[in-house]
């Protein structure tokens, strides 16, 4: 696959329309291969999403005994066999939500939960544990375990991931006149409570474009890709490592599409 093949893959940098950024490492470090321009020129913090989970989860491998049962930190959680593991690799057998937040069609499904403790008891597998299923009811999970061994989750992730990678605007909740948010028909959507709420740790982290292009060079070549969501369309775009550089692409507000949101 030549070149122009592989960046039909994203968003073409050289594209004149739409709201987006996109930057290239090469040797030298990162450069913008875009100018900032709509939402992007006049705020500065991007929501990360489920790229947070990359944080928590090498947060707690790091500090925690990965084979050890959840139970041992949190009494309160229902099955006694899931480990730290488990939820780091979403094998606990967790749903994604709890059942009470899935059956919600419309709005934001965590604004509930915001300064509500996670409901422990709600932690209940779905499906046989050793079994793969995406879930933010775990990660939420994996944070509360921070939180009863750290005293902050996020603290411990700033501590052991994000200031070792030169990262220091990284925030929960950003001021609302720092964020980039999308637009319908010309009006600001409110973004979801995610980062005040007790699923944080499922996706709750905004910082500026360049920490989010710190943290890609932080995972080295272990992470060759990055992954950015449409959460409009539910799309992914994906940068390659095209000539031995490394692509990220933030996608804008056009055709409904939600800036600033990366992850899934």
């Amino acid at each position: 696959m030549d070149l122009s093949q592989r960046m039909g893959l994203v968003r073409n940098p050289l594209e004149s329309s739409g709201h987006w950024r996109a930057s290239l490492r090469a040797g030298d470090g990162w450069r913008a291969v875009r100018e900032t321009r709509g939402p992007y020129a006049t705020a500065s913090m991007l929501e990360w999403g489920s790229i947070t989970k990359g944080l928590v989860g090498t947060t707690a491998w790091l500090t925690l005994e990965v084979e050890r049962p959840i139970a041992h930190y949190l009494p309160g959680v229902p099955d006694s066999e899931m480990t730290v593991a488990d939820l780091v690799h979403h094998t606990s057998g967790l749903p994604r939500l709890p059942a009470t937040m899935r059956d919600r069609l419309f709005g934001d499904p965590y604004r509930e939960s915001v300064g509500v403790p996670l409901d422990l008891a709600a932690a209940v597998p779905a499906t046989p544990r050793g079994q793969f299923v995406y879930s933010n009811l775990g990660y939420a999970l994996l944070g509360a375990v921070l939180d009863e061994v750290h005293g902050d989750w996020f603290a411990a992730v700033r501590q052991h991931v994000l200031d070792p990678a030169g990262i220091s605007s990284a925030a929960l909740v950003p001021a609302d006149a720092d964020r980039v948010v999308p637009k319908l028909f010309g009006r600001a959507i409110q973004p979801w409570a995610l980062g005040e709420s007790s699923f944080a740790a499922a996706g709750g982290v905004w910082s500026t474009f360049e920490d989010l292009c710190r943290y890609a060079s932080s995972t080295n070549t272990g992470c060759r890709r990055l992954t950015a969501r449409d959460s409009s369309s539910g799309r992914r775009q994906v940068g390659p490592a095209v000539g031995g550089a490394e692509l990220v692409s933030v996608s804008g507000a056009r055709n409904g599409v939600r800036p600033g949101t990366i992850g899934a």
